[in-house]
């Protein structure tokens, strides 16, 4: 188990690379989702950044249920819809010149509490940033 101020996970280990040069005290952990692989109350706050909004209906009631699990209180920054409406679709990625289909959920503020509940602690042009209590 990683015991550090701050943990970051991600599926990527180049990511995590970048991230220990930027964060050198920082514990990585090189991992998929789901499962979050921490113990129960692992944390007391759980930092989220461009992830939950990748997530369909079903996966998201996953990822809340292991947020409950890990922490208490969960941190949500994702970005905000350009036109102030909600928006689902799938977009095309490229990565190493190799294609493939995501699922980007766009927010309006008021949906994205009406899906957590919470307080948003910022809405700027591009994105939102939302504190929910877990228990």
């Amino acid at each position: 188990m990683v015991s550090a101020a701050v943990t970051a996970m991600d599926q990527s280990r180049e990511m995590l690379d970048i991230a220990r040069t930027r964060a050198p005290r920082a514990g990585l952990v090189h991992s998929l989702f789901p499962p979050l692989p921490f113990r129960d109350d692992a944390f007391a706050t759980l930092f989220t950044a461009n992830f939950y909004g990748l997530l369909r209906p079903d996966e998201r009631v996953v990822f809340l249920a292991e947020a409950r699990r890990v922490a208490g209180r969960l941190l949500v920054l994702d970005l905000r819809s350009d036109d102030d409406r909600h928006t689902e679709r799938t977009e095309q990625r490229v990565v190493g010149g190799t294609g493939y289909p995501i699922f980007r959920r766009l927010f309006t503020p008021a949906n994205l509490v009406a899906d957590l509940g919470g307080e948003l602690l910022y809405t700027g042009r591009y994105f939102l940033l939302l504190s929910t209590e877990l228990r």
